[in-house]
């Protein structure tokens, strides 16, 4: 009973391993918009922008667009949504982020939408996922884009409408170039906390020591 207690203990120690940072991933909302385009199908939609997570895992707490409508009458549905990656296009659908209807968005001039999400949405490390926003026919939503690429994670990534899939930025004569939408991906991300590795090997060979004590005790009693 004693060794039992003591290595609950110890592997209740194991969350202290990790530590978890708030951080923005993407984000070229903070630039300066240079148009938008209509994001329903009968337009250039649906459109999509590409991010990456990095060397941690990363909880998507909160995603936020720039988006408007080209006529103040539509009363279209927006949807948001994530996708996986497939070989730099999109892949599979993972999950709805939000919904919003035209008549909730500025006429004419892009302003921030937050969709905050309620469940955090874990991502995997190293791995790219798209943002897609898409409407109904009767939609005349639109999202901003930028010709900023300088801002965080937004230089290496695509951008993608119904018909083609761009890179954000690089060499004209090796990609097809397009400027990127502007979204910002929030949440946290969970970083070992620095000899998390070492403290936490230790306290599992103090634990099999003790183990190994155990058993030889029990054994001399006997």
């Amino acid at each position: 009973m004693q060794f039992t207690k003591k290595y609950l203990f110890g592997l209740a120690l194991l969350p202290i391993a990790i530590n978890a940072n708030a951080d923005t991933i993407y984000d070229s909302l903070s630039a300066v918009s240079a148009g938008f385009n209509l994001v329903s199908n009968a337009n250039f939609g649906p459109l999509a922008d590409s991010f990456s997570t990095g060397a941690n895992p990363f909880s998507l707490t909160d995603l936020q667009l720039a988006l408007t409508s080209n006529d103040a009458s539509t009363s279209g549905t927006v949807t948001v949504s994530l996708f996986s990656d497939s070989d730099a296009s999109l892949g599979s659908l993972l999950a709805t982020l939000g919904t919003i209807s035209d008549t909730s968005l500025s006429a004419y001039t892009p302003t921030t939408v937050d969709f905050a999400q309620s469940t955090p949405i874990q991502l995997a490390a190293n791995t790219r996922y798209w943002i897609e926003v898409s409407a109904t026919d009767d939609s005349s939503a639109g999202w901003s884009y930028t010709t900023d690429t300088t801002g965080t994670g937004v230089a290496t990534e695509f951008n993608a409408n119904s018909f083609q899939v761009y890179a954000n930025a690089g060499d004209p004569a090796q990609n097809l170039i397009n400027d990127p939408y502007q979204l910002q991906i929030s949440g946290v991300t969970a970083v070992p906390l620095p000899g998390a590795a070492w403290f936490f090997a230790t306290a599992v060979g103090a634990l099999s020591a003790l183990r190994r004590r155990h058993t030889f005790s029990n054994v001399n009693q006997a």
